[in-house]
């Protein structure tokens, strides 16, 4: 801790030095000087934890100085030494925020009684500050998770409008607006989108989504696959076309202003405006079908659902309607959604893919057979990639037999087709499970070696497994059953109840050594979910002596 010391009179700084040795007492004697005016740049520059100052001294006199501290840096303490025991100058002294007011003449012992308490001062103001941080560290995580599941069941329509004011109250999100619409966006890497971590387009997406939390009319959700899902509310006597448009432009001039080296790109797409919250489910909808788009257009695009035009669709997948060619018909674009789409897109995507290859895939019964058929030997290819049996597919197989009346309108084709991509999505996401259970085992075996350090947080270990916080955090506890958090304390507690059972410690030693450095706050801990203090568990435990584990 460190030392700083402002006295005009030349023996009595002297004095103060020698008469204390404070090296062996535990601290740093950084600096001294003879006046307010010129100790002020040196505190400045050097930022002691404690100022140890007389009043009366020239040019600028100690009430002065520490009026000047307290202004701009407010967490240093200061002990005031005065020759006048005088109640005007201990009032003026509090009423700045001198933490000690000690007349003089003063011993050697008599201040260092008086330092070692403000230090006990300044110990206890940082553990309060360390254990509030931990405490929001812990709350991290829940409310991502909180947050994720309000918005899911928002645009579901799972919600009364009396529930969707309660809980978004409860998250501190503000959704009262006259008018309402909804941005999806997200940032890749490279030309094709994919289910890799993009350390990039990741920070990018960080900043932006920083940026917009920070907007009035913005509530800002994630989904998963680092996607993000801006819901935009009309400000009033604001244009809510206008902001869509402005943020819209701020996505795309982040996206295009960085290093042509990042080959980062974007996909944008916009819902209708509502007028309602009860209308948001909707205008998800549609900003989820324009969002399917991603994997027809080529990337860097941004589609308005209020004005999505299939001939405008046509034009830029490539495809002349007045030659139609099956031969051009882009299987990639099937396979690029079956690897990376969601099963929530698939319907938006198998319309908006007939769509895209013009009015003879929706009139001609022949053309519906073939694209169907198409698209069954994507599904085929992807399980065979994958060695996913085919089996499952094989009653769909035989039904192709019949094509000629599964297929008798679009509408019986699409339904018939969703099956089918259901199915194969969800055996992909079955396979995507068990690696992530080879991602989990990383994670949970890096939590093992490293959760007696006090900065493991869910940044950490999302950074070790190189993928982002918020998608961590969703596979852990989808695999788990329990959050990172929960995970963490529970390995930490049970070590925690091993030592106090098998060893002699202390109580803060067992703390510091799983991970807690603040004693306090591991006895918190532990009675929140032991329900008894570490104190009496070891007193109603088998104590066995130095027994090690």
């Amino acid at each position: 801790m460190k030392v700083f010391l402002v006295e005009d009179e030349v023996i009595v700084r002297e004095g103060i030095k020698r008469n204390i040795d404070w090296g062996r007492e535990g601290y740093e004697f950084i600096g001294e000087a003879s006046d307010g005016e010129l100790a002020y740049p040196m505190i400045q520059k050097l930022k002691p934890d404690i100022v140890i100052t007389d009043i009366k001294m020239p040019f600028m006199n100690g009430l002065e100085l520490s009026k000047l501290i307290k202004r701009e840096m407010p967490w240093i303490q200061i002990i005031v030494l005065s020759g006048y025991d005088e109640f005007e100058y201990a009032k003026q002294a509090i009423t700045i925020g001198v933490t000690d007011y000690i007349t003089k003449p003063v011993t050697g012992n008599e201040l260092l009684v008086a330092v070692n308490r403000v230090k006990e001062i300044i110990e206890s103001q940082k553990k309060k500050e360390k254990q509030i941080l931990m405490m929001q560290q812990d709350m991290q995580e829940i409310q991502i998770i909180k947050r994720q599941r309000f918005f899911y069941d928002l645009v579901a329509g799972k919600l009364s409008l009396s529930e969707i004011h309660e809980l978004s109250a409860n998250l501190e999100i503000k959704l009262a607006s006259s008018k309402y619409s909804i941005i999806l966006y997200k940032l890749y890497e490279g030309e094709e989108e994919n289910h890799n971590y993009s350390k990039v387009a990741n920070e990018m997406k960080n900043r932006l989504n920083e940026d917009f939390s920070h907007e009035p009319s913005i509530a800002v959700f994630e989904r998963e696959n680092e996607e993000t899902v801006l819901v935009v509310m009309q400000q009033e006597g604001g244009s809510l076309h206008s902001s869509i448009k402005a943020y819209v432009n701020r996505i795309v001039s982040t996206v295009t202003n960085t290093t042509p080296d990042a080959n980062l790109k974007y996909f944008v797409a916009i819902g209708k405006e509502v007028q309602r919250l009860s209308e948001l489910p909707k205008c998800y909808e549609e900003a989820c079908k324009a969002f399917a788009y991603r994997y027809i257009l080529s990337k860097n695009q941004v589609v308005d659902s209020d004005k999505l035009v299939n001939y405008q669709i046509m034009q830029d997948s490539g495809i002349d309607m007045s030659t139609l060619d099956v031969n051009k018909m882009d299987k990639s674009i099937v396979m690029n959604f079956l690897t990376c789409g969601e099963e929530e897109e698939v319907e938006h995507f198998i319309e908006e893919y007939f769509a895209s290859l013009g009015k003879s895939s929706v009139t001609s019964l022949l053309f519906r057979q073939y694209i169907a058929m198409d698209m069954y030997f994507c599904c085929k290819s992807l399980l065979e990639q994958l060695g996913i049996s085919i089996t499952i597919l094989k009653e769909f197989g035989e039904g192709l037999k019949e094509s000629s009346i599964i297929f008798q309108s679009v509408h019986e084709t699409i339904s018939y087709m969703s099956q089918i991509f259901h199915l194969t999505i969800q055996s992909r996401n079955e396979l995507a499970k068990g690696k992530y259970r080879t991602l989990i085992k990383e994670a949970k075996d890096f939590i093992h070696d490293n959760y007696s350090n006090e900065d493991m947080s869910l940044n950490m270990i999302a950074s070790h497994v190189n993928v982002s916080p918020s998608h961590f955090s969703n596979i852990f506890s989808q695999d788990m059953g329990e959050t990172f958090i929960e995970y963490l304390t529970r390995m930490r507690m049970k070590r925690a109840k091993e030592l106090l059972k098998c060893t002699s410690m202390k109580s803060s030693e067992i703390g510091y050594e799983i991970g807690y450095k603040d004693p306090h706050y591991f006895s918190y801990l532990f009675k929140k979910t032991q329900n008894c203090s570490p104190k009496e568990y070891r007193e109603k435990g088998t104590y066995e002596g130095n027994t090690k584990i």
